[in-house]
Protein backbone atom coordinates (compact mmCIF):
# COMPACT_ATOMS: atom_id res chain seq x y z
CA UNK A 1 0.00 0.00 0.00
CA UNK A 2 1.73 3.49 -0.87
CA UNK A 3 2.24 5.09 2.48
CA UNK A 4 1.35 9.11 2.75
CA UNK A 5 3.93 11.59 3.85
CA UNK A 6 2.00 14.98 4.89
CA UNK A 7 2.72 18.28 2.88
CA UNK A 8 1.49 21.71 3.76
CA UNK A 9 -0.79 21.89 0.37
CA UNK A 10 -3.43 24.88 0.64
CA UNK A 11 -6.71 23.71 -0.19
CA UNK A 12 -8.30 25.08 -3.24
CA UNK A 13 -7.24 26.65 -6.37
CA UNK A 14 -3.85 28.48 -5.63
CA UNK A 15 -4.65 31.91 -6.98
CA UNK A 16 -0.95 32.95 -8.81
CA UNK A 17 -1.13 29.67 -10.40
CA UNK A 18 -4.56 30.53 -11.70
CA UNK A 19 -3.48 33.88 -12.91
CA UNK A 20 -0.21 32.78 -14.53
CA UNK A 21 -2.00 30.03 -16.32
CA UNK A 22 -4.55 32.35 -17.72
CA UNK A 23 -1.41 35.39 -18.67
CA UNK A 24 0.12 32.12 -20.23
CA UNK A 25 -2.80 30.83 -22.17
CA UNK A 26 -3.58 34.36 -23.69
CA UNK A 27 0.07 35.23 -24.70
CA UNK A 28 0.02 32.02 -27.04
CA UNK A 29 -3.16 33.21 -28.19
CA UNK A 30 -2.69 37.04 -28.92
CA UNK A 31 0.82 35.82 -30.88
CA UNK A 32 -1.34 33.03 -33.03
CA UNK A 33 -3.74 36.09 -33.48
CA UNK A 34 -1.47 38.60 -34.55
CA UNK A 35 0.53 36.23 -36.72
CA UNK A 36 -2.87 34.47 -38.42
CA UNK A 37 -5.27 36.92 -38.36
CA UNK A 38 -3.52 40.09 -38.24
CA UNK A 39 -0.55 39.88 -40.31
CA UNK A 40 -1.37 36.41 -41.70
CA UNK A 41 -3.82 37.69 -44.24
CA UNK A 42 -2.97 40.14 -47.26
CA UNK A 43 -4.12 43.88 -46.01
CA UNK A 44 -3.20 47.32 -47.25
CA UNK A 45 -3.41 49.55 -44.72
CA UNK A 46 -5.69 52.43 -45.51
CA UNK A 47 -4.45 56.47 -45.55
CA UNK A 48 -6.13 57.11 -42.15
CA UNK A 49 -3.76 54.48 -40.37
CA UNK A 50 -0.88 55.75 -42.58
CA UNK A 51 -1.31 59.47 -41.80
CA UNK A 52 -1.47 59.34 -38.47
CA UNK A 53 1.61 57.26 -37.83
CA UNK A 54 -0.13 54.14 -37.03
CA UNK A 55 1.67 52.22 -39.23
CA UNK A 56 4.31 52.03 -36.93
CA UNK A 57 2.71 51.92 -34.01
CA UNK A 58 1.49 48.39 -35.30
CA UNK A 59 5.11 47.20 -36.41
CA UNK A 60 5.72 47.49 -32.31
CA UNK A 61 2.46 45.81 -31.88
CA UNK A 62 3.44 43.09 -33.97
CA UNK A 63 6.83 42.68 -32.40
CA UNK A 64 5.56 42.55 -29.06
CA UNK A 65 3.46 39.83 -29.32
CA UNK A 66 5.80 38.07 -31.53
CA UNK A 67 7.14 37.26 -27.84
CA UNK A 68 3.86 35.60 -27.31
CA UNK A 69 5.77 31.90 -27.59
CA UNK A 70 7.38 32.77 -23.97
CA UNK A 71 3.49 31.29 -22.48
CA UNK A 72 4.93 27.97 -24.03
CA UNK A 73 7.74 28.27 -21.39
CA UNK A 74 5.13 29.22 -18.40
CA UNK A 75 2.63 26.20 -19.39
CA UNK A 76 5.83 23.62 -18.83
CA UNK A 77 6.74 25.20 -15.67
CA UNK A 78 3.13 25.31 -14.55
CA UNK A 79 2.20 21.79 -15.15
CA UNK A 80 4.97 20.42 -13.44
CA UNK A 81 3.96 22.08 -10.68
CA UNK A 82 0.56 21.20 -10.72
CA UNK A 83 1.04 17.64 -11.47
CA UNK A 84 3.71 17.24 -8.68
CA UNK A 85 1.74 18.95 -6.35
CA UNK A 86 -1.31 16.85 -6.85
CA UNK A 87 0.87 13.47 -6.55
CA UNK A 88 3.44 14.76 -4.19
CA UNK A 89 1.77 12.50 -1.81
CA UNK A 90 1.28 9.06 -3.30
CA UNK A 91 4.43 7.20 -2.78
CA UNK A 92 4.57 5.44 -4.68
CA UNK A 93 3.09 6.96 -7.26
CA UNK A 94 0.24 5.09 -8.41
CA UNK A 95 0.35 4.33 -12.21
CA UNK A 96 -2.97 3.60 -13.25
CA UNK A 97 -4.68 6.17 -11.42
CA UNK A 98 -2.25 9.24 -12.83
CA UNK A 99 -2.85 7.97 -16.14
CA UNK A 100 -6.61 7.85 -15.47
CA UNK A 101 -6.98 11.34 -14.69
CA UNK A 102 -4.46 12.43 -17.53
CA UNK A 103 -6.09 10.85 -19.93
CA UNK A 104 -9.58 12.47 -19.30
CA UNK A 105 -7.78 15.45 -18.54
CA UNK A 106 -6.51 16.06 -21.93
CA UNK A 107 -7.30 13.62 -24.42
CA UNK A 108 -11.16 14.12 -25.25
CA UNK A 109 -10.73 17.85 -25.98
CA UNK A 110 -7.89 17.20 -27.88
CA UNK A 111 -9.65 14.53 -30.20
CA UNK A 112 -12.06 17.15 -31.13
CA UNK A 113 -9.81 20.08 -31.99
CA UNK A 114 -8.31 17.39 -33.57
CA UNK A 115 -10.95 16.11 -35.81
CA UNK A 116 -11.68 20.03 -36.44
CA UNK A 117 -8.11 21.07 -37.60
CA UNK A 118 -8.13 18.23 -40.13
CA UNK A 119 -11.44 18.81 -41.29
CA UNK A 120 -10.73 22.73 -41.61
CA UNK A 121 -7.38 21.48 -43.61
CA UNK A 122 -9.50 19.65 -45.63
CA UNK A 123 -11.89 22.21 -46.40
CA UNK A 124 -9.41 24.97 -47.51
CA UNK A 125 -6.69 22.37 -49.38
CA UNK A 126 -4.08 24.26 -48.26
CA UNK A 127 -1.94 21.50 -48.69
CA UNK A 128 -1.02 21.18 -45.00
CA UNK A 129 -1.78 17.61 -44.36
CA UNK A 130 0.59 16.14 -46.66
CA UNK A 131 0.17 13.64 -49.36
CA UNK A 132 -1.50 11.04 -46.95
CA UNK A 133 -3.75 12.78 -44.51
CA UNK A 134 -5.38 9.19 -43.28
CA UNK A 135 -2.03 8.32 -42.26
CA UNK A 136 -0.83 12.11 -40.70
CA UNK A 137 -4.87 11.86 -38.85
CA UNK A 138 -3.74 8.03 -37.51
CA UNK A 139 -0.26 9.32 -35.98
CA UNK A 140 -2.26 12.83 -34.47
CA UNK A 141 -4.91 10.17 -32.46
CA UNK A 142 -1.24 8.91 -30.88
CA UNK A 143 0.41 12.78 -30.38
CA UNK A 144 2.43 11.80 -33.46
CA UNK A 145 2.85 14.93 -35.74
CA UNK A 146 5.43 13.32 -38.09
CA UNK A 147 4.07 11.02 -40.77
CA UNK A 148 3.51 14.14 -43.10
CA UNK A 149 6.86 14.24 -43.73
CA UNK A 150 7.10 17.66 -44.84
CA UNK A 151 8.55 21.05 -43.83
CA UNK A 152 5.64 20.85 -41.04
CA UNK A 153 6.27 17.56 -39.35
CA UNK A 154 6.62 18.07 -36.14
CA UNK A 155 4.41 21.45 -35.47
CA UNK A 156 0.84 19.01 -36.02
CA UNK A 157 -2.00 20.26 -38.19
CA UNK A 158 -2.25 22.97 -35.62
CA UNK A 159 0.48 25.10 -34.32
CA UNK A 160 0.08 23.97 -30.53
CA UNK A 161 -0.11 20.32 -30.91
CA UNK A 162 3.52 19.67 -30.74
CA UNK A 163 3.53 20.74 -27.10
CA UNK A 164 1.37 18.52 -26.56
CA UNK A 165 3.33 15.65 -27.54
CA UNK A 166 5.50 17.07 -25.02
CA UNK A 167 3.61 17.40 -22.39
CA UNK A 168 1.99 13.47 -22.71
CA UNK A 169 6.39 12.33 -23.11
CA UNK A 170 7.11 14.44 -19.91
CA UNK A 171 3.94 12.47 -17.61
CA UNK A 172 5.13 9.33 -19.29
CA UNK A 173 8.94 10.19 -18.23
CA UNK A 174 7.57 11.78 -14.67
CA UNK A 175 5.91 8.46 -14.10
CA UNK A 176 9.35 6.23 -14.67
CA UNK A 177 10.99 8.62 -12.48
CA UNK A 178 9.17 9.84 -9.94
CA UNK A 179 10.63 7.60 -7.03
CA UNK A 180 14.52 8.50 -8.17
CA UNK A 181 13.68 11.86 -7.97
CA UNK A 182 12.10 11.62 -4.13
CA UNK A 183 15.82 9.48 -3.57
CA UNK A 184 18.16 11.13 -5.07
CA UNK A 185 16.62 15.32 -4.91
CA UNK A 186 14.94 17.40 -7.38
CA UNK A 187 17.52 19.57 -7.54
CA UNK A 188 20.12 17.53 -8.91
CA UNK A 189 17.97 16.27 -11.67
CA UNK A 190 16.87 19.65 -12.55
CA UNK A 191 20.45 20.84 -12.74
CA UNK A 192 21.90 17.71 -14.21
CA UNK A 193 18.94 17.94 -16.87
CA UNK A 194 18.90 21.54 -17.68
CA UNK A 195 22.44 21.61 -18.80
CA UNK A 196 21.68 18.46 -21.15
CA UNK A 197 19.19 20.69 -22.76
CA UNK A 198 21.24 23.76 -23.16
CA UNK A 199 24.61 21.42 -24.55
CA UNK A 200 22.16 19.43 -26.83
CA UNK A 201 20.34 23.05 -27.99
CA UNK A 202 23.93 24.27 -28.71
CA UNK A 203 24.83 21.13 -30.58
CA UNK A 204 22.26 20.55 -32.54
CA UNK A 205 22.51 21.27 -35.91
CA UNK A 206 19.73 18.41 -37.70
CA UNK A 207 16.46 19.63 -39.40
CA UNK A 208 13.75 21.45 -36.99
CA UNK A 209 11.47 19.11 -38.40
CA UNK A 210 12.71 16.21 -36.69
CA UNK A 211 11.46 14.15 -33.46
CA UNK A 212 15.22 14.80 -32.49
CA UNK A 213 14.92 19.23 -32.77
CA UNK A 214 15.85 20.57 -29.91
CA UNK A 215 12.72 22.49 -29.54
CA UNK A 216 10.98 19.43 -29.50
CA UNK A 217 12.60 16.57 -28.20
CA UNK A 218 11.06 15.46 -24.92
CA UNK A 219 14.08 13.77 -23.22
CA UNK A 220 16.04 17.04 -23.08
CA UNK A 221 13.31 19.40 -22.59
CA UNK A 222 12.29 17.35 -19.64
CA UNK A 223 14.28 19.93 -17.02
CA UNK A 224 12.15 22.82 -17.91
CA UNK A 225 9.20 20.97 -16.47
CA UNK A 226 11.51 19.50 -13.84
CA UNK A 227 11.62 23.20 -12.42
CA UNK A 228 7.95 23.33 -11.71
CA UNK A 229 8.66 19.97 -9.94
CA UNK A 230 10.86 21.86 -8.20
CA UNK A 231 8.69 24.79 -7.43
CA UNK A 232 5.86 22.60 -5.94
CA UNK A 233 8.84 21.14 -3.37
CA UNK A 234 9.58 25.02 -2.59
CA UNK A 235 6.06 25.40 -2.20
CA UNK A 236 5.05 22.59 0.15
CA UNK A 237 8.02 23.68 1.96
CA UNK A 238 7.42 27.61 2.41
CA UNK A 239 10.65 28.15 0.32
CA UNK A 240 11.22 31.61 -1.04
CA UNK A 241 13.65 34.73 -1.27
CA UNK A 242 12.87 38.23 -1.44
CA UNK A 243 15.84 38.40 -4.73
CA UNK A 244 13.28 35.65 -6.54
CA UNK A 245 11.29 38.02 -8.22
CA UNK A 246 14.57 40.35 -9.17
CA UNK A 247 16.16 36.98 -10.28
CA UNK A 248 13.32 36.01 -12.42
CA UNK A 249 13.17 39.23 -14.20
CA UNK A 250 17.23 39.36 -15.24
CA UNK A 251 17.13 35.61 -16.54
CA UNK A 252 14.39 37.20 -18.93
CA UNK A 253 16.24 39.92 -19.46
CA UNK A 254 18.86 38.19 -20.54
CA UNK A 255 16.77 36.22 -23.12
CA UNK A 256 16.01 39.80 -24.81
CA UNK A 257 19.54 40.72 -24.55
CA UNK A 258 20.96 37.56 -26.36
CA UNK A 259 17.54 38.08 -28.89
CA UNK A 260 18.12 41.57 -29.50
CA UNK A 261 21.73 42.49 -29.05
CA UNK A 262 23.54 39.73 -30.35
CA UNK A 263 20.74 38.03 -32.89
CA UNK A 264 20.71 34.75 -31.12
CA UNK A 265 17.53 32.37 -32.40
CA UNK A 266 14.49 33.29 -30.26
CA UNK A 267 14.15 30.14 -29.26
CA UNK A 268 17.39 29.44 -28.02
CA UNK A 269 17.70 32.17 -26.12
CA UNK A 270 14.26 31.78 -24.22
CA UNK A 271 13.46 28.09 -23.99
CA UNK A 272 16.08 27.83 -21.12
CA UNK A 273 16.30 30.81 -19.79
CA UNK A 274 12.54 31.70 -19.65
CA UNK A 275 11.79 28.50 -17.98
CA UNK A 276 14.39 29.40 -15.41
CA UNK A 277 12.65 33.26 -15.31
CA UNK A 278 9.37 31.87 -14.96
CA UNK A 279 10.12 29.56 -12.17
CA UNK A 280 11.65 32.18 -10.21
CA UNK A 281 8.53 34.69 -10.80
CA UNK A 282 6.40 32.02 -9.65
CA UNK A 283 8.40 30.84 -6.47
CA UNK A 284 8.12 34.97 -5.99
CA UNK A 285 4.19 35.16 -6.31
CA UNK A 286 3.43 31.73 -4.30
CA UNK A 287 6.18 33.09 -1.26
CA UNK A 288 4.23 36.75 -0.79
CA UNK A 289 0.82 37.56 1.06
CA UNK A 290 -1.51 36.96 -1.87
CA UNK A 291 0.42 37.36 -4.96
CA UNK A 292 0.25 40.54 -7.58
CA UNK A 293 -3.29 41.17 -8.70
CA UNK A 294 -4.52 38.06 -6.78
CA UNK A 295 -7.02 39.96 -5.50
CA UNK A 296 -7.95 42.63 -8.11
CA UNK A 297 -10.45 42.59 -10.89
CA UNK A 298 -7.47 42.23 -13.32
CA UNK A 299 -6.30 38.82 -11.56
CA UNK A 300 -9.87 37.61 -11.33
CA UNK A 301 -9.94 37.89 -15.50
CA UNK A 302 -6.68 35.94 -15.81
CA UNK A 303 -7.89 33.31 -13.04
CA UNK A 304 -10.93 32.41 -15.33
CA UNK A 305 -8.99 32.49 -18.30
CA UNK A 306 -6.57 30.17 -16.35
CA UNK A 307 -9.88 27.99 -15.53
CA UNK A 308 -10.72 27.66 -19.50
CA UNK A 309 -7.50 27.91 -20.72
CA UNK A 310 -6.41 24.22 -21.94
CA UNK A 311 -9.51 24.81 -23.92
CA UNK A 312 -8.93 28.11 -24.92
CA UNK A 313 -5.07 27.22 -25.95
CA UNK A 314 -6.54 24.20 -28.34
CA UNK A 315 -9.23 26.31 -29.66
CA UNK A 316 -8.02 29.30 -30.69
CA UNK A 317 -6.03 28.13 -33.52
CA UNK A 318 -8.80 26.69 -35.29
CA UNK A 319 -11.20 29.80 -34.38
CA UNK A 320 -8.11 32.09 -35.96
CA UNK A 321 -7.33 29.92 -39.06
CA UNK A 322 -11.56 29.84 -39.45
CA UNK A 323 -11.31 33.71 -39.82
CA UNK A 324 -8.06 33.85 -41.77
CA UNK A 325 -10.36 31.52 -44.30
CA UNK A 326 -13.16 34.12 -44.09
CA UNK A 327 -11.49 37.57 -44.01
CA UNK A 328 -8.77 36.91 -46.36
CA UNK A 329 -10.02 39.16 -48.79
CA UNK A 330 -11.46 42.08 -46.68
CA UNK A 331 -9.82 45.56 -46.64
CA UNK A 332 -11.63 47.85 -44.49
CA UNK A 333 -10.12 50.67 -42.23
CA UNK A 334 -8.41 49.30 -39.44
CA UNK A 335 -9.49 45.52 -39.89
CA UNK A 336 -6.18 44.82 -38.62
CA UNK A 337 -6.90 45.58 -35.12
CA UNK A 338 -10.83 44.64 -35.44
CA UNK A 339 -10.14 41.37 -36.96
CA UNK A 340 -7.55 40.69 -34.11
CA UNK A 341 -9.37 41.36 -31.42
CA UNK A 342 -12.69 39.71 -32.43
CA UNK A 343 -10.88 36.92 -33.10
CA UNK A 344 -9.79 36.53 -29.45
CA UNK A 345 -13.20 37.28 -28.59
CA UNK A 346 -14.62 34.59 -30.58
CA UNK A 347 -11.55 32.13 -28.95
CA UNK A 348 -12.23 32.86 -25.27
CA UNK A 349 -15.93 32.72 -25.71
CA UNK A 350 -15.98 29.43 -27.50
CA UNK A 351 -13.09 28.24 -24.91
CA UNK A 352 -15.92 28.84 -22.20
CA UNK A 353 -18.42 26.64 -23.83
CA UNK A 354 -15.89 24.13 -24.16
CA UNK A 355 -14.58 24.36 -20.71
CA UNK A 356 -18.13 23.94 -19.24
CA UNK A 357 -19.92 21.35 -21.49
CA UNK A 358 -17.21 19.12 -22.33
CA UNK A 359 -13.70 19.51 -20.49
CA UNK A 360 -14.96 19.96 -16.83
CA UNK A 361 -17.23 16.69 -17.32
CA UNK A 362 -14.66 14.55 -18.50
CA UNK A 363 -12.59 16.17 -16.02
CA UNK A 364 -14.45 14.84 -13.13
CA UNK A 365 -14.88 11.29 -14.68
CA UNK A 366 -11.58 10.93 -14.60
CA UNK A 367 -10.67 12.31 -10.92
CA UNK A 368 -14.22 9.61 -10.30
CA UNK A 369 -12.22 7.02 -12.14
CA UNK A 370 -9.13 7.39 -10.39
CA UNK A 371 -10.39 7.47 -7.17
CA UNK A 372 -12.02 4.39 -7.93
CA UNK A 373 -9.09 2.72 -8.77
CA UNK A 374 -6.98 3.74 -5.62
CA UNK A 375 -9.66 2.28 -3.09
Amino acid sequence: MATQTKVPVRSGKIGAIEIARGVAALSVALHHADTTVAWGINYKAPAEITSLGLAALESVFHEALSFGFLGVQLFFVLSGFCIHLAHKNEVPLRARSFALRRFFRLYPVYLVICVLAFAGHLVTRDGFLGPQPLQNFIGHLFFWHYADGGANAGMGASPVFWTLTLEVSFYVIYLFLAGYIRKFGIGRFVVIWLIVDAVYHFCYSGSSASFFAAQRFPLTRFGEWLLGVMLAEDFAAGKGTRFDALAGAALLGLGFFLNSALSWDKYVSFDILGSMGFFFLLRSQLSSKGGMFEHSSLGEFFAWVGCISYSLYLIHPVVFSAFKALLRTVEAPYFRFGGFLVAIMAAICLAALSYRFFEEPFHRLGRRLAMRDAR
